[in-house]
């Protein structure tokens, strides 16, 4: 039946009457952006009109979106949206939501935030499904019992809100939440029960003295943001094999305990604007640190070992310190001028003994070989046929001197090698016969003077990572989907000469987790790049200090542990959203969506 309703005259009335309409076939409700001031009646009885449309083609309406209005409040009457499953009411002027609530047994997402709420409705007992509930940039000054036995809650946003404390019991019921935000708001104390399914939790921008003790009992926790208070001590981290992001800076953390390398998973340490005098050399044993962020503290030096991160340590931002053996113009130059640095003072810190001179030797039963600078610019050589190298694994060139590698006589005489590491030497090129090392896993050619990538890579077909940075290679030297079926894991090309990314989106490495492409000259980010590296499931992507104008929000659904965007000319993304990291980035992009 047709009501005849009419609101509103000419173009307002004609935009209700077409969403109407459509949502009794589609079951979504789309009056975002109509500068509504109250739900007209028949919009609470929509499940009951048909606007015109053919009865047979109705549905029941599941979803509503009305933000960006000027609603101050809802009827009673939202009770009859019996099968409503997403109600987005985001961004109005509602002072509080009425208890009928509790009606709508299907809602599984509510998004409440940007309005003035002071209260929740205690009415999420009978919400059973309810999986997401952002109230965020609210005034709420409590939580209803309700919310908190809310067992399906997957992921809830408080945060820009006037929370001071939770109930205690706060956690005891969310065993299936997985990202949590306080951030925000004025707590002094926040006492939690164990979330075991917890995998992202910021409390930043509160008043905490102490980092929350039932962190130590979330075994899947991946990100926690706790900046902006005034903890002093990181202790009950430690220990916690999955976390991949921890960021406390501007705080009043005085130093960090040793067994902080027991996050065997940490990527991004940033614990910058903070009381550090010190910081311990088993950072160093962190094997997937690619960002530490340790700058505007009290440091007076750096550990030499910090050194053996060059190869995984992407960023290291450190100014602002009081070092009294590091220049200011070493930290200009960047990372990897610090931990050349480094790796220099550890070598000479360790003293090794005199090595016997040749031009290799093999490190007892390891199947390392490692070359030493002083026999020669070519590796290897003929003199070196006749030995038996078919234990050979990895070979080890790093700062040998070499301006060439004879790829021919690298297969005859190492047919079995799994890693080789030629950085920091003045190569020009790749050896032309990649392929046929057949056990190839790791190669790492750099900071040399490589301007291409050889064709012969194409046919790796055991390769996972391969180490390009800090080379002159730019975007026409890279054959065409070079490296679309290789099993590569990590690609790192940064500091080179690139103008757009070093494969299309059609090739994507298939299990590409981590992408390096900082530093060079990108200009663009294509959606469908975006598409793809969803579709592979990247985990990490640094892209900083490029010249992208734009990111496309479809990258807000890849499970991105670590993204680096920082040094852009980025026009839509905030320098403050930016400085708080991956994940405020990515549900950043996810709401453009």
């Amino acid at each position: 039946m047709n009501t005849g309703v009419k609101i509103y005259g000419g173009s307002e009335q004609k935009r209700l009457e077409g969403a109407c309409k459509r949502a009794r076939s589609t079951g979504e409700l789309n009056i975002c952006n109509m500068e509504l001031m109250e739900l007209p009646p028949y919009i609470y009885n929509i499940n009951e009109e048909d606007f015109g449309g053919n009865w047979f083609e109705m549905v029941g309406i599941t979803k509503i979106l009305a933000r960006d209005n000027k609603l101050c409040e809802l009827s009673s009457a939202i009770e009859k949206w019996m099968e409503l499953e997403t109600l987005e009411l985001s961004n109005n002027m509602l002072l509080a939501l009425p208890q009928e609530l509790e009606s709508l047994t299907a809602l599984r997402a509510l998004k409440v935030s940007g309005n003035r709420l002071q209260e929740l409705p205690d009415a999420f007992t009978a919400l059973t499904a309810l999986a997401l509930l952002n109230a965020n940039n609210n005034d709420l000054l409590a939580l209803p019992p309700s919310l908190i036995r809310c067992r399906a809650l997957a992921a809830l946003d408080l945060s820009d809100n006037r929370l001071a404390r939770l109930p205690p019991s706060a956690g005891a019921y969310w065993g299936n939440l997985v990202r949590l935000n306080l951030s925000h708001n004025v707590l002094d104390l926040c006492e939690m029960e164990a979330m075991p399914a917890l995998q992202e939790l910021d409390i930043s921008h509160n008043k905490l003295s102490a980092l929350p003790e039932f962190v130590r009992a979330c075994p899947k926790l991946k990100i926690l943001v706790a900046s902006y208070n005034r903890i002093t001590s990181i202790d009950s981290v430690c220990g916690n094999t999955n976390l991949a992001e921890l960021h406390v800076g501007y705080n009043r953390i005085a130093s960090l305990p040793e067994d902080v390398a027991s996050c065997t998973s940490l990527s991004v340490l940033a614990i910058h604007d903070n009381l550090l005098e010190s910081i311990p050399a088993t950072l160093a044993d962190l094997p997937a640190l690619s960002t530490l962020a340790i700058q505007n503290n009290s440091l007076r030096t750096l550990p030499p070992d910090l050194g053996r991160l060059q190869g995984t340590l992407v960023r290291l931002s450190a100014e602002g310190n009081q070092f009294a053996d590091l220049k200011h113009a070493t930290l200009q130059k960047g990372t990897v001028a610090v931990l050349d640095l480094l790796r220099t003072r550890m070598a000479t810190e360790a003293a090794p003994a005199d090595l016997p001179e040749q031009h290799m030797e093999t490190l007892g039963a390891s199947g390392r070989l490692v070359v030493k600078a002083g026999g020669g610019d070519v590796f290897p050589t003929a003199s070196m046929r006749g030995r038996d190298y078919d234990a050979v694994t990895a070979i080890i060139a790093a700062d040998a001197g070499l301006a060439r590698v004879d790829g021919a006589l690298l297969v005859e005489l190492f047919p079995a090698l799994v890693t080789m590491d030629f950085s920091s030497n003045s190569l020009t090129e790749m050896p032309i016969n990649m392929d046929q090392l057949r056990d190839l896993k790791n190669a790492s050619f750099r900071k040399n003077r490589i301007t291409a990538v050889a064709d012969s890579v194409a046919f790796c077909r055991c390769l996972e990572t391969l180490d390009l940075s800090i080379n002159k290679i730019s975007s026409y030297a890279i054959p065409e989907n070079v490296f679309a079926r290789l099993p590569l894991r990590e690609l790192n090309m940064s500091y080179n000469c690139l103008k757009a990314f070093p494969f299309g989106p059609r090739g994507v490495p298939p299990r590409l987790e981590t992408l390096i492409v900082s530093n060079n000259q990108i200009t663009a980010f294509p959606e469908d790049m975006a598409d793809a590296f969803v579709r592979v499931g990247l985990g990490g992507l640094d892209i900083a200090n490029n010249s992208i104008t734009s990111i496309p929000p479809v990258l807000g659904r890849c499970p991105l542990r670590s993204l680096q965007i920082e040094g852009n000319l980025l026009r839509r993304i905030r320098t403050s959203v930016i400085s708080q990291g991956t994940e405020a980035i990515l549900m950043y992009l996810r709401r453009q969506l």
